[in-house]
């Protein structure tokens, strides 16, 4: 039988899991994670077949939860030297709004790329200021297709990237290898939640 003071361990240990802030943000987010049946799946923007769909765009359209998500990203790569980005950089749309906060909280610029050449105005393949290093920020990687067509215009733009940061990673991957045709590096994964599809069944039924 359980002492007291066990008992009030465990206790103890509930309140600070329930009030810690990462825990506090899965948990909400979870809440924008989208569930079809087997023969009607979600096609993702890389073409990956899945039953989930996390909608960050939606919960992220909240202050109270980009704030969140803001606090904690600025906390995963606080190992890095904020000063050694020189730029916050995605592509449009989902992580413009991550890109503006990190912006505004950090001092650092951003740039974004197009998905297409502008058809209009000066038509740039890249909106903002550019500089570098930066740090690629995105929603969700899935399988990293979205940045890896950019490769190009990375390299012939200059720009050093120098991570890859997301709110949720849903590959199996903690990194991302470029090939030496193009850049020839090695870019690390940064992400709040590593949720795989076996991840994402144990986590809508609890």
């Amino acid at each position: 039988m359980s002492s007291q003071s066990e008992k009030d361990d465990i206790v103890d240990a509930f309140l600070l899991t329930a009030t810690n802030p990462i825990t506090k943000l899965q948990n909400k987010l979870l809440r924008y994670v989208r569930v079809t049946t087997d023969d009607k799946p979600f096609i993702t923007t890389s073409g990956k077949v899945t039953k989930y769909y996390i909608d960050c765009k939606k919960y992220l359209a909240t202050p109270e939860n980009l704030k969140a998500v803001i606090n904690q990203l600025i906390m995963s790569v606080n190992d890095r030297d904020f000063n050694e980005i020189k730029a916050f950089c995605t592509t449009e749309s989902g992580g413009i709004p991550l890109v503006t906060y990190l912006s505004l909280r950090t001092g650092q610029p951003y740039f974004y790329f197009r998905k297409k050449t502008s058809d209009h105005g000066l038509g740039k393949d890249i909106e903002g200021r550019i500089k570098s290093p930066a740090l690629y920020v995105d929603d969700v990687l899935t399988t990293g297709q979205t940045f890896i067509k950019k490769l190009q215009l990375i390299k012939d733009s200059g720009i050093d990237i120098i991570g890859y940061l997301c709110i949720v990673n849903r590959s199996n991957k903690t990194q991302i290898v470029i090939p030496p045709d193009n850049i020839n590096k090695t870019i690390p994964i940064i992400s709040l939640f590593h949720w795989q599809d076996e991840d994402l069944d144990r986590l809508t039924k609890t």
